[in-house]
């Protein structure tokens, strides 16, 4: 999302200087960089009704103390959402996210998704289209409206172990840029999640999992030049992968009654 100013002159400072000029961007060569692995937390609780729909909190914490505003560059957040179970394969739900940063200003996501749950053979395939909202908590005044529009796909597979279920699940998420200028009109996807859990029933009522996560992110640079004016380094794209690992606990609470045919699946919606 391009409608971010300050995340703009942080990363154009890093790369510009004063006499910057954009030329042929989308001709610009593409350097990836991957940072170091950010270890994180998660702590969940859902309470699932009869019919299968379910409220959840979700809280996590960061270790990673650098800022960015588009990915998960918080230090903690909490999240609270509720998923209606329209049929027995359509879901429509309804979140809010309050991400606290260390450096930067916290953060509010409002969300809205629909997904279909659905099979392949044994094979759970997952498809969910969602919108988000974002507000950030500074000073700025008269600024963008901040949106984005993401689509995902998932796989997840149920296993037994000692009697226990056994969870995992494989997601990718694109995310579309919704406001962008002429520099970026051929980066139509500027931000991309690829997600793995792994999650064990220790009990009737918690899950402990492991997951891993890659962010990317796409930017575009501008080149740097000298005070005559003489370009020393150019234009180019980069896209800035950040590899998060965590450690998960979900509790599970159900509304006497709850459909035992229900699956429970830990971690839904996609975050």
């Amino acid at each position: 999302m391009r409608t971010l100013p300050v995340l703009f002159l942080c990363q154009f400072s890093l790369f510009s200087g004063t006499n910057a000029k954009v030329t042929n961007p989308q001709k610009a060569t593409v350097h990836g960089k991957v940072k170091k692995a950010t270890p994180t937390t998660t702590l969940r609780a859902d309470y699932y009704f009869t019919k299968g729909s379910y409220l959840y909190w979700e809280g996590n914490y960061n270790f990673n103390k650098e800022y960015s505003y588009l990915t998960n560059g918080y230090r903690l957040y909490n999240q609270v959402g509720y998923e209606h179970a329209a049929t027995s394969f359509w879901y429509i739900g309804a979140s809010a996210k309050h991400q606290l940063a260390y450096t930067a200003p916290n953060t509010l996501i409002a969300k809205v998704n629909i997904t279909h749950r659905g099979k392949i053979g044994s094979v759970g395939f997952i498809k969910e289209l969602s919108g988000e909202y974002l507000h950030s908590f500074d000073t700025i005044k008269n600024k963008p409206v901040n949106a984005r529009a993401s689509l995902s796909i998932g796989l997840y597979k149920q296993f037994k172990i000692a009697k226990r279920p056994l969870v995992t699940s494989l997601f990718y998420r694109l995310y579309l840029n919704t406001n962008m200028g002429e520099l970026y009109k051929n980066r139509r996807f500027d931000f991309i999640k690829f997600r793995l859990d792994i999650s064990y029933g220790i009990t009737k009522n918690i899950y402990a999992g492991i997951y891993g996560l890659l962010d990317s992110e796409h930017y575009f640079t501008l080149a740097t030049y000298d005070v005559t004016g003489a370009e020393t380094t150019p234009n180019y794209r980069l896209n800035r992968i950040n590899p998060i690992v965590g450690i998960s606990l979900n509790f599970i609470f159900k509304q006497e009654g709850f459909d035992k045919e229900k699956e429970i699946l830990p971690g839904l919606p996609f975050r």
